[in-house]
């Protein structure tokens, strides 16, 4: 087992080398070289590794070994190739007082107690075993995509885009057998690098009391832990949209020059781990093009741009593979019926806001973010920011609500298994914004007094 964990963490330091390369090339310096710039770094490196070796593997390659070590080392050459520039104010991080040490090894400790437990997790969860394992599973065994398996009446949701089994079956690739249990140590290393990245992409813009408070309350949210643990994809789909609104936010309110190309590396991994991307992505571009819409035309069309070369990129390939090959996914929106079904409506909002504003799963994240969205307008402090939190989170949990309402699902099993899970990605992205607007709130209570 240990030796399979080494493994792992090998093919994952080829992740964070081709982040090196890929913020070089888009001119991202957040963070520096802190530990929160270092999992920023290995962020960008498993969204652009994944989102390529989904493009490779519909191009025919098997991203073998030796391919996955090429690909990163492109990735991280290509950097070097571009002169580093300093954007995204890379301050140091401040040294913390007693009040904030306590807070940083509450947060470790949490963390710690989840990574072990994810090194001794059985794969039971359902879906993991079902088909996200298989699915990469098939990658190896098969030597790349194999028509036949994704065309097979046994496969499940043969139409889930790939980033996932592509970075899972890379694991495989550099264990040399399929450690099941040790898969598990995967997510735990996106669940702390998105906590620790955090700090790199807000702690130039808000006081450090607010972030790390922030990461606390988040590896202390009971749902986004057992999330981590169960090896579904629905918490690296949750913080690929989470960075994206991030730098989304920095974009259309910093005009920070290097977010763009950061936007396109999350969105476009958002696109590729799941379905349900599709939707988060299309309310964080729609919300951020109206928003500029208002001061600027071409940031509008800069951000529309970035929306459809994260398509590009994240799920056109991959839906042109499937549709030559005859494959089609289990769920069907059926449209026709949706007068007949205007009923759901009711219980798939009830229960998507029930799981949110559950304490027992997400503590009081969702109830301090909206509280901050009031507030931030109450007091006239960034209102951009505000509106941007909120048109994105309602529009995402409308687009669930209509998923429900339209699916050819048994209603009551579909929204009972999977409401708590579609809806991590909408809170983690008012979690991640709500420091902002709590900063706003304060600074402007101080420039009253």
């Amino acid at each position: 087992m240990i030796a399979d964990a080494g493994k792992l963490v090998v093919a994952n330091a080829l992740f964070f080398a081709a982040g090196v390369g890929v913020r070089r090339i888009v001119g991202s310096t957040h963070g520096g070289r802190t530990p929160s710039g270092f999992a920023l770094t290995y962020l960008v490196g498993l969204a652009s590794f994944g989102v390529l070796a989904q493009l490779l593997l519909v191009a025919g390659l098997a991203v073998s070994r030796l391919q996955a070590i090429c690909l990163a080392l492109v990735l991280f050459s290509l950097g070097f190739l571009r002169r580093a520039r300093a954007t995204g104010n890379p301050v140091a991080s401040p040294v913390p007082g007693g009040r904030d040490t306590l807070l940083v090894l509450l947060a470790v400790a949490l963390l710690v107690v989840v990574g072990i437990r994810s090194f001794y997790e059985p794969l039971e969860s359902w879906d993991a075993w079902a088909f996200w394992i298989p699915r990469a599973k098939s990658l190896v065994l098969f030597n790349g995509l194999d028509a036949h398996y994704f065309a097979a009446p046994t496969t499940v949701n043969p139409d889930y885009p790939l980033l996932l089994p592509a970075v899972e079956a890379t694991d495989f690739r550099f264990m040399g057998h399929f450690d099941t249990q040790i898969i598990h140590l995967q997510f735990w290393l996106v669940l702390v690098a998105f906590l620790g990245a955090l700090p790199a992409l807000l702690r130039d813009q808000v006081r450090p009391i607010l972030v790390r408070s922030l990461v606390v309350v988040l590896a202390c949210a009971p749902s986004l832990a057992l999330h981590a643990e169960s090896a579904y994809a629905d918490v690296p789909l949750a913080v690929f949209v989470a960075l994206a609104g991030v730098v989304g936010w920095r974009w259309l309110v910093l005009r920070d020059p290097a977010t763009p190309g950061l936007f396109v590396v999350f969105a476009g991994a958002a696109l590729a781990t799941k379905v349900e991307g599709r939707l988060f992505v299309a309310a964080l571009v729609v919300s951020l093009a109206a928003l500029a819409a208002r001061n600027s035309v071409r940031t509008t069309c800069e951000v529309l741009a970035a929306g459809v070369v994260s398509a590009l990129l994240g799920i056109v390939p991959w839906a042109i593979w499937i549709r030559a090959h005859g494959i089609h996914g289990v769920y069907h929106a059926d449209l026709a019926e949706l007068g007949r079904h205007v009923h759901r409506i009711a219980p798939s909002l009830a229960s998507l806001l029930g799981h949110g504003f559950d304490p027992l799963e997400w503590l009081l994240v969702l109830p301090t973010g909206i509280a901050a969205v009031l507030l931030a307008y109450r007091f006239g402090a960034a209102r951009r920011t505000a509106a941007f939190v909120t048109a994105t989170f309602l529009s995402s949990i409308s687009l669930l609500v209509v998923t429900y309402w339209a699916t050819s699902y048994p209603f009551a099993w579909h929204l009972q298994t999977s409401a708590d899970r579609v809806v991590v990605a909408p809170i983690l992205l008012v979690a991640v914004l709500t420091p902002v607007l709590l900063e706003s709130v304060l600074r402007a209570g101080e420039s009253t007094r």
